[in-house]
């Protein structure tokens, strides 16, 4: 075992843990990932693919340590990897994977990568005679979030199908190119004083000096001991009007972050009448080109402080979010570096009537075939609808717009039924929907 510092982004979860104890580090906090395989698959080589695939990213092994004192990461040896075979024989795609989402996957027990491979028929897997069917299934990747996001799920799905290509081929897969999560950790830490954090340090205390509290309106106060359970909210956006967000966006040179930003931030406004409004959102954290291909927990939060008391039009109030992104992506720094050095930021996460529901826009993966051995593998497309638990989430919430292949957007919101009721959500989801609409009309 290797024994390395936490980077900032590990250090982030200990602290949702202390506003939620237990969750971000519990066995409930997990990512996951669905794919539909379509053609022969070999589960035997699958098998020892997974165990290869834990062999090579360092972050699928490391399990955090350390209570009040200086906390650290214990990079454990190789070994078997975690995989399971399912007939789902009759059975819904869908349920299976909500079943998936109940299961508990313990952060403290290295790999903490879970992979599973549910057949669609009977025959699926070997035939008798030990030749694979053509059926396919559905391949399931879940990691406890410590060690993996939404980004490294891609990354991981990829190299799975590399070892097991290799695999089939009876080959040695080529080692992992780029840095590994213990590389950046300890780097992490090196760059805590640089001269470029000092400056964003001087940005962000001028940007959050005197901030005020103002966030979606809840039904109930956040409680004192919090039961971890999140349920789940989705819903649609029309693709007309999906289009017609892209022009707009397209025509005020902003991303659909700032697009889809811009109409929560309208909301709000609408809700409570504020016209400052600071909102968390959560980033990528993969500042180098070098970390593009590594697989670890690298997501950041910002907060983000717009100034719509001047803004009387959808334009003008995009083109404040606009220059509020951009500066803040320009002097981005690690959230704790942030609370420790810039005591009104604290201030306002602490402040229990301020809701923790940070929103984010994520463009997901690729819509086209790839190559998984002689079979192909595509993301599968979980149902719409509503659920009364989804997976943990160790905040008040979690506002997401997916965006698909091909320009579909879906919503989903990750929230704590003891603040919220769903009425009181979809009320606000009917706001902001006709909030994208001003954006895309310019009225």
């Amino acid at each position: 075992m290797t024994r390395v510092p936490l980077a900032f982004p590990q250090h982030l979860l200990r602290f949702f843990d202390v506003l939620h104890p237990g969750q971000a580090t519990g066995p409930a906090f997990v990512i996951s990932a669905a794919y539909r395989v379509s053609g022969p698959v070999d589960e035997e080589l699958l098998r020892l693919a997974v165990t290869d695939l834990i062999g090579r990213h360092d972050a699928l092994r490391a399990t955090l340590h350390g209570g009040d004192g200086m906390p650290w990461q214990e990079i454990h040896e190789a070994g078997p990897g975690r995989f399971e075979s399912i007939d789902l024989s009759g059975a819904d795609p869908d349920d299976f994977l909500d079943s998936l989402d109940a299961r508990e996957h313990p952060g403290d027990q290295s790999p903490l990568l879970w992979v599973y491979y549910a057949k669609l028929s009977p025959t699926d897997g070997r035939r008798r005679g030990g030749e694979p069917s053509a059926a396919g299934g559905v391949l399931a990747l879940v990691a406890h979030h410590s060690a993996a996001d939404a980004w490294s799920m891609d990354l991981l799905v990829r190299d799975l199908a590399t070892c097991y290509a290799a695999r089939i081929e009876g080959r040695l897969v080529q080692p992992v190119a780029g840095s590994t999560y213990a590389d950046f950790a300890v780097d992490d830490q090196a760059q805590r004083d640089s001269p470029r954090s000092a400056r964003a340090l001087d940005y962000w205390s001028a940007k959050l000096a005197d901030v005020d509290v103002t966030s979606l309106p809840s039904d109930r106060p956040r409680e004192a001991k919090d039961d971890g359970i999140r349920a789940q909210l989705r819903f649609d956006i029309d693709k007309t009007l999906a289009v017609r967000l892209t022009e707009a966006a397209r025509r005020a040179r902003c991303s659909p972050f700032m697009v889809h930003l811009t109409a929560y931030l309208l909301t709000l406004r609408e809700l409570t009448g504020a016209t400052d409004l600071t909102v968390p959102t959560l980033t990528a954290g993969r500042g180098r080109p070098e970390l593009d291909e590594t697989v670890g927990f690298f997501l950041n939060a910002l907060l983000l402080r717009t100034d719509l008391s001047t803004s009387t039009s959808p334009g003008e109030a995009l083109a404040e979010v606009r220059r509020t992104c951009l500066d803040a992506y320009r002097n981005e720094l690690p959230i704790l570096r942030l609370l420790e050095e810039v005591p009104d930021a604290g201030l306002l996460l602490a402040d229990e009537s301020f809701v923790l529901m940070p929103f984010q826009h994520i463009p997901l993966g690729r819509r086209e075939p790839r190559k998984f051995g002689p079979a192909t593998y595509v993301s599968f497309d979980r149902r719409p609808g509503s659920r009364p638990h989804g997976v943990a989430v160790p905040l008040d919430g979690l506002w997401t717009i997916d965006e698909r292949p091909g320009g579909l957007l879906t919503g989903k919101i990750s929230y704590t039924p003891a603040m919220f009721d769903a009425s009181t959500l979809e009320s606000h989801v009917d706001t902001y929907l006709r909030q994208l609409h001003t954006i895309a009309t310019g009225t």
